[in-house]
């Protein structure tokens, strides 16, 4: 019986130390590459947010930087034990969960509507592409990131996927 649970208890550190590092790669790797992408396509692309519109505008840069964020982070959550299907699907949904955090977060911190919604305060709209950026990598990386893991995790615990 010790055996066994020592055995349980080495795989049990060896996963969160492989978790760990994953989240590390995950995270500043996503950053790194949604910001290089971002300001790649801002160079050649030269989207102007009174030409589209703020929600359709928020809307491209969220899939901008939630498409890159999605690359890197599928790359650092890859199980190479699973099935090409699985693989196919995990990337689909990353993908959808990566746009969808980054831009639900921008629009939960937005600047225009962050104090209308705790305060009721009448504001005039302020629009900051800083703050905008920040939110959907935020968004982006932590959103692909929590909802890779999970999948990870999942594979894990239930097939033995390391």
């Amino acid at each position: 019986m010790t055996g066994l649970s020592t055995m349980r208890k080495l795989f049990d550190v060896e996963l969160l130390i492989n978790i760990a590092a994953r989240s590390a790669v995950g995270i500043l790797s996503a950053t790194v590459f949604s910001l290089v992408v971002w300001w790649g396509t801002r160079i050649f692309l030269r989207l102007n947010p009174a030409d589209l519109g703020l929600e359709i505008y928020f809307l491209t840069q969220a899939t901008i930087i939630g498409g890159a964020a999605t690359v890197v982070v599928v790359v650092s959550w890859w199980n190479t034990q699973s099935s090409r299907r699985v693989h196919w699907l995990s990337t689909a949904l990353t993908l959808g969960v990566t746009v969808f955090s980054a831009w639900l977060f921008n629009e939960i911190r937005g600047i225009e509507t962050h104090y209308a919604l705790s305060g009721g305060v009448l504001r005039v709209e302020v629009f900051s592409i800083r703050h905008m950026v920040s939110s959907l990598l935020i968004g982006a990386v932590v959103g692909g990131n929590i909802f890779a893991a999970t999948l990870y995790l999942y594979r894990a615990a239930r097939h033995n996927e390391v």
